[in-house]
């Protein structure tokens, strides 16, 4: 798998809402996301967020959240949702029903801007949408709120209005604000910080041009726990099945499983690249916690399955969740 279908295939998981740089207010009130070279200003009651990169309003549920990727993905995503009517249809297979859509550009920046409505979990949620692009980065700011209690259009247009992009921290501020921890990394190398809850990994070169040979590993917080009623098992499944980018599945194991002090679940299966029709083994552990989980993925050529192996087994176990 490419590395940018990987990246897509994250993306696509998430189905996060997007924000747009433009000129913003003089007096605008702008925070700087933690781990992230974006800042804004969030309306009334948005506080910075401690499990992701952005920021929450608990007492609405609310968010903001904030995915930094390579800029030669926002190509990708204009291919994916530049056609109003491909993009209500993209979007319409993961549950988002997309009511408007617009190009902008100007001053070195390009994007897509969506209205969005989503029902999870029995609730419906406002989303603002926009896949923005520069010459550094493509950034990905989600904005949604209950439909209920969503602010006023007004005011995330002024949040959208204050988005700025400056220069991007040091891996290990970013790391910092990653909410686990990973005992063992070696011989992987990291490739980048996603979100502010996401890491991805490759054994080898630590360079995204040459990775799509090599082992590659995903390490994603949740922002939310599992949702009542569905076992351990089911949801497990549910992930798994929500992985794009590879095709022809065939699950060859899956069992309950200890990851650490917590419980989990593994599935490993074959695959195919979609891209390249090339033959691919993919394995998904997820890491249950009372209020949210860890999902971390490997993948790689079945030539390289039984060296690289081991190496996301050792990753995994060394993952430390909250407090290192």
């Amino acid at each position: 798998m490419s590395f940018f279908k990987f990246i897509r295939m994250l993306c696509l998981c998430f189905v996060v809402a997007l924000g747009w740089l433009v000129a913003g207010s003089a007096l605008a009130k702008m925070a700087q996301v933690k781990g992230s070279r974006v800042s804004l200003d969030p309306p009334a009651g948005y506080e910075p967020a401690s499990r992701f990169a952005g920021f929450k309003n608990n007492a609405t549920g609310g968010s903001i959240l904030i995915t930094e990727l390579p800029p030669q993905v926002y190509a990708e995503m204009a291919k994916q949702f530049g056609d109003p009517k491909v993009a209500k249809k993209r979007f319409g297979e993961r549950g988002v029903q997309i009511e408007a859509q617009r190009m902008l550009e100007g001053d070195g920046v390009k994007g897509m801007v969506f209205l969005a409505k989503q029902t999870v979990q029995g609730q419906v949620f406002k989303k603002w949408i926009v896949y923005l692009s520069n010459k550094a980065i493509t950034a990905v700011v989600a904005i949604q709120a209950p439909e209920g209690s969503a602010p006023e259009e007004t005011v995330v247009n002024r949040t959208i209005s204050s988005i700025r992009i400056g220069e991007p921290p040091s891996i290990e501020a970013q790391l910092a604000e990653l909410p686990f921890h990973l005992d063992v990394l070696e011989p992987f190398q990291i490739v980048r910080v996603i979100g502010g809850s996401s890491l991805l990994l490759t054994k080898g070169a630590n360079d995204p041009a040459k990775i799509k040979e090599q082992p590659m590993m995903i390490i994603a917080s949740s922002l939310r726990p599992v949702p009542e009623g569905v076992t351990k098992k089911a949801f497990a499944k549910i992930l798994f099945d929500s992985m794009h980018g590879v095709n022809k599945v065939k699950i060859t194991e899956e069992t309950p499983i200890n990851i650490g002090d917590a419980s989990g679940y593994e599935i490993v299966a074959e695959a195919a690249d979609p891209s390249s029709s090339e033959n691919i083994k993919v394995v998904q552990w997820v890491r249950f916690a009372e209020q949210n989980y860890v999902r971390v993925v490997g993948i790689s050529k079945p030539d390289q399955w039984e060296s690289a192996l081991p190496d996301f087994v050792a990753v995994r176990d060394g993952l430390k969740v909250g407090g290192r």
